[in-house]
């Protein structure tokens, strides 16, 4: 929401009605708001809200709701005069409000909102508790601990991928090493080519529109001749190889350099790794019967070559993955079971642990299918996040990268101008300050809709929307 808007919203919530004590109205008042860590129920008197057009959501620790459905469901009659909303249940209490101020007047006297309220799709959002207990309303939670669902924003969307349907995927970021702001997203078209956009979300490159492309990642510092490259490597599906492409830190574009065959047709999805031990680059490339190869890439010569040097099989279809690099792990995704991990040296073997599973029974905090995964690198070597993509409810799952724990889920919702994010594929993060929003670094996320179209895109998401979340999650526990 704009910080300039400052619409205000008086609300005159009043508790007493004819022949009522106060007391006796609002001790029959309650409110039970409930979560299986994904979807929010409210009740009120033991009756279920039903919210149609904009669901009740979490941020910065808060449950947010729509002003009228709330109201209503607590007896108030709500009218509208622009730019005023006014509820009304006698003439005992006023509350006003400020979209986007986090101070609000209540009989007179000033309270402060830890979120403020604002406008999503026309309708005035604001702090659950804040309207229920000013109607005076008794609230309680069952929320499960650490198993909370926040919705964070994007600040941009990108230009759609060029082939109608759901063509958009994977995407991974080059940093600019000459004025970081003008770093690069590549993410793949399946049905042909390389898109190439700016931070702004704008076209600036399209290429190989032949090639059926999936997941890609980058490394840096590739030794190809005597040249150290920024290399981007991509899984070709129909031309039976990996592909891999360069940037120009002048230009600011990218060219191919070459390919390497592979031994089994339709590869699928894949990731890069480099070894902190042994300093070799790697490429993990997988397929839907759940094979993964590990290929050890070279550029001595001047050209890109590979060389075999693993094969094990998850079980079922894989597709997203993504190397540790620091701490030598591999994880990738079997949709419909979980997420893996393995050992990312070449010589690792089959050996695995779950890091998460789909079996809600079991305590499985993944929706299938499962797929993209990505990591942000914390300051200290061992500190950061494993994101994992549940397609199956559009959530994103946190863990901590050192023990694999699991934080929180959240997932990228609205704002007037870009829709919701659903049914994503691939993702990325970066850690890097990339200026305007992105001081923190930043989110990407494959949307498989854009919104009044039939194609597809990906957000871009400020990383300290996601920060936040999860530290008001691993606070003190307790959200309302």
């Amino acid at each position: 929401m704009r910080s300039s808007l400052k619409v205000v919203v008086t609300l005159i919530l009043t508790l007493l009605t004819v022949g009522l004590d106060v007391s006796v109205l609002a001790a029959a008042q309650t409110v039970e708001v409930k979560s299986d860590g994904y979807n929010i129920s409210i009740l009120v008197n033991g009756t279920q809200v039903n919210f149609t057009d904009q669901k009740p959501y979490i941020t910065n620790g808060r449950t947010m709701v729509p002003v009228s459905f709330m109201s209503k469901a607590l007896g108030a009659q709500v009218q509208w005069d622009n730019p005023y909303v006014i509820i009304t249940q006698g003439a005992d209490r006023r509350i006003q409000l400020t979209i986007g101020d986090n101070v609000a007047i209540v009989n007179g006297g000033q309270s402060s909102l830890d979120v403020a309220p604002e406008i999503i799709g026309g309708r005035t959002i604001v702090p659950l508790s804040f309207v229920s207990q000013a109607l005076g309303a008794e609230v309680n939670y069952y929320y499960p601990k650490n198993d909370t669902l926040s919705i964070v924003k994007p600040s941009v969307e990108t230009n759609p991928a060029h082939h109608i349907g759901d063509t958009a995927d994977d995407t991974c970021i080059w940093i600019n090493p000459n004025n970081k702001c003008l770093s690069l997203i590549l993410g793949d078209d399946k049905q042909g080519g390389l898109c190439v956009w700016n931070l702004d979300g704008t076209e600036n490159q399209y290429l190989d529109a032949e090639s059926a492309l999936n997941n890609l990642d980058i490394r840096y510092d590739f030794s190809l001749g005597k040249q150290k490259i920024p290399l981007v490597g991509v899984v070709n599906e129909n031309g039976m190889c990996l592909n891999f492409y360069t940037v120009d830190s002048d230009t600011r574009l990218v060219r191919n350099i070459g390919r390497i065959p592979l031994n089994k047709e339709k590869p699928y999805g894949g990731c890069m790794y480099l070894s902190d031990v042994t300093k070799q680059f790697y490429f993990f490339v997988n397929w839907k019967d759940g094979t993964v190869q590990q290929w050890q890439l070279e550029g001595a010569s001047g050209e890109i070559t590979g060389s075999l040097v693993r094969t094990f099989n998850v079980g079922s279809q894989v597709e997203g993955c993504v190397a540790d690099d620091q701490m030598g792990y591999f994880y990738i995704g079997e949709e419909d079971v979980g997420v893996w991990k393995y050992s990312a040296e070449a010589g690792g073997g089959d050996t695995r642990t779950m890091v998460d599973s789909v079996d809600k029974e079991d305590g499985g905090h993944l929706t299938a299918d499962v797929e993209g995964l990505t990591i942000y690198y914390g300051k200290d070597e061992n500190e950061g996040y494993l994101i994992c993509s549940s397609q199956g409810n559009n959530t994103f799952q946190v863990y901590d990268r050192k023990n694999n724990k699991y934080l929180h889920s959240f997932t990228v919702g609205a704002t007037d101008t870009i829709d919701e994010t659903t049914e994503t594929d691939g993702c990325d993060v970066s850690n890097v300050d990339l200026g305007g929003p992105y001081t923190e670094g930043v989110f990407i996320a494959h949307d498989h809709i854009q919104d009044c179209t039939d194609r597809t895109n990906v957000k871009l998401v400020p990383w300290k929307e996601i920060k936040d979340a999860i530290n008001v999650n691993q606070g003190d526990g307790s959200i309302d």
